[in-house]
C-alpha cells in the first residue's frame, strides 16, 4: 500500500483524501490545525506548524510520495527531506519554485513564447515609478509571492491610485529588505471579457486536459464556475493548447491549473487570451469536475500520485441547452442563509442541485470558503 502524504489539510486535501481512499492508498496529512477538514478522511494526521521543519522533514520521509495543497511551503526543507529518503514530490519542487513566484512565472511564460500581459519587475521604489510611467494605465501591481484571492495587489487606474500605490509600495519595500529578494510585478491590466482556467493532469508523458472552465469573481474571489464555457471554440482550443505547452515546459507530473484572462489591452485593440497565473494543485474552479466529468480533478491527481493510468476525459450527459455550475459558499453566504444547517437545507431542496459540500471548517469568516454547490442550469437561466 503506497503511503501518500499531503501537506495541508484544507478542503483540497480533504477531497484528495476521498479520491485516494477509493484507490486503496494509505493517506497521511500534515496541518497545524487540529481540526483541519482533511483529518476526518486520512489514516495518519500530523498536527504541527508548517514552520516546524523537523516535524515536516520527518513527515515527508515517512511517505512514498508527497503532494501539497498550497504553494507557501518551505521549499528547501521539502527538497532536502525528499532527496534524503528518495521521496517523490508531485508536482516536483522545480515546478513549485516557479509557480510560487509571479515574476518567475512571467519569465517561464516568456521562455516558452506564450502570451501574457506586458510587464516589468520592480525591486525598489525607483524601479516601480519607472514601471508605472513606462507601461501606462491601467495597471495592476502584485507582490512576487504570497498573494491569493486578490491579496497583495494594487489596481492602478488613475493618478490618485498611482500615487497611493507608490506610497504603499514604498512601505512594502522598507518592510522587505533586499536580502529577502521580495519584488513587485507591474503589468498592464486588461479590459476583461472573460476569465478562464484549464487543468492538465500528467504522468510519465501521458497527459489529459479537462474542458475549459469559465469563471466569475466577486471581490477577486471565485464566485461561480461554468462548464462548458460559453466562449468560441477557437478561444477554448487555444487555451487547451497553451495549457498543454505549459505542462510540457514544466515536465509536469501531477496537476497544473493555468488561469487565463480574455480581453483587450486597449479599447481599440483585439481581444486576446493571456496567461494570468499557475497553480500546481487542484483548483477551486475544478470542483465542478466532481459532478460534470467522468473523472474529477482529485481522482486525476490521485491516479498520478499512485502511478495509475489516466483515462480519456469527457463531460457527463446533460440536455443540449444545459451547463454545469459550481457556486462557492463563503462565510457571508452562510450568514445570509441563517447558518450552516439553513444553507445546506436551502440548496439540498433544489431539484437541479447535484452536490452540496460542507468543508467542515469550524470558524466562519465573511470571505472564507466554507463549501460549494454543484448544479445543472439551463443556459437561458440567469445564474
Amino acid at each position: 500500500m503506497r503511503r501518500v502524504g499531503i501537506i495541508g489539510g484544507g478542503q483540497l486535501g480533504l477531497m484528495l483524501c476521498e479520491s485516494l481512499g477509493k484507490l486503496g492508498a494509505h493517506i497521511r496529512v500534515y496541518d497545524p490545525q487540529p481540526n483541519a477538514p482533511a483529518r476526518r478522511a486520512c489514516h495518519d494526521f500530523e498536527c504541527a506548524p508548517f514552520s516546524d521543519l523537523a516535524s515536516l522533514t520527518r513527515f515527508v520521509q515517512e511517505c512514498d510520495v508527497v503532494t501539497y495543497e498550497f504553494e507557501s511551503i518551505d521549499l528547501n526543507a521539502l527538497e532536502e527531506a525528499s532527496l534524503a529518503k528518495g521521496v517523490h514530490v508531485v508536482p516536483a519542487t522545480a515546478v513549485l519554485a516557479t509557480t510560487r513566484s509571479r515574476v518567475a512565472e512571467r519569465e517561464f511564460i516568456e521562455r516558452l513564447g506564450l502570451p501574457c500581459a506586458p510587464f516589468r519587475v520592480a525591486h525598489n521604489s525607483k524601479e516601480l515609478k519607472t514601471a508605472l510611467d513606462k507601461l501606462g494605465l491601467p495597471l495592476v501591481v502584485k507582490t512576487d509571492r504570497g498573494g491569493y484571492d486578490g491579496k497583495g495587489q494594487w489596481v492602478v487606474r488613475h493618478d490618485d491610485e498611482k500615487k497611493k500605490c507608490e506610497e504603499e509600495a514604498s512601505a512594502f519595500f522598507q518592510a522587505n529588505p533586499a536580502d529577502q529578494k521580495q519584488s513587485l510585478l507591474v503589468e498592464r491590466r486588461l479590459e476583461l471579457t472573460a476569465e478562464l482556467s484549464c487543468i492538465v493532469a500528467r504522468r510519465k508523458k501521458q497527459s489529459v486536459c479537462f474542458p475549459i472552465f469559465e469563471n466569475e469573481h466577486e471581490q477577486q474571489i471565485l464566485a461561480l464556475t461554468r462548464l462548458p464555457a460559453t466562449l468560441p471554440k477557437q478561444v477554448q482550443n487555444e487555451a487547451l493548447a497553451i495549457a498543454q505547452k505549459c505542462a510540457e515546459g514544466f515536465d509536469l507530473e501531477g496537476l497544473l491549473t493555468v488561469e487565463f484572462f480574455f480581453g483587450r489591452l486597449s479599447p481599440e485593440g483585439p481581444e486576446q487570451l493571456l496567461i494570468n497565473e499557475f497553480a500546481p494543485r487542484p483548483h477551486n474552479s475544478g470542483h465542478v469536475t466532481r459532478c460534470a466529468t467522468n473523472l474529477s480533478q482529485f481522482d486525476a491527481l490521485a491516479r498520478c500520485l499512485l502511478d495509475l493510468p489516466l483515462p480519456n476525459l469527457h463531460l457527463l450527459p446533460r440536455e443540449p441547452d444545459q451547463h454545469f455550475e459550481m457556486i462557492n459558499a463563503l462565510g457571508k453566504d452562510w450568514e445570509a442563509a441563517g447558518g450552516r444547517n439553513a444553507w445546506r437545507e436551502q440548496h439540498c431542496r433544489a431539484a437541479n442541485v447535484l452536490e452540496v459540500y460542507d468543508y467542515g471548517k469550524e470558524e466562519s469568516r465573511p470571505l472564507r470558503k466554507m463549501g460549494h454547490v454543484l448544479r445543472v442550469m439551463d443556459r437561458n437561466t440567469s445564474s
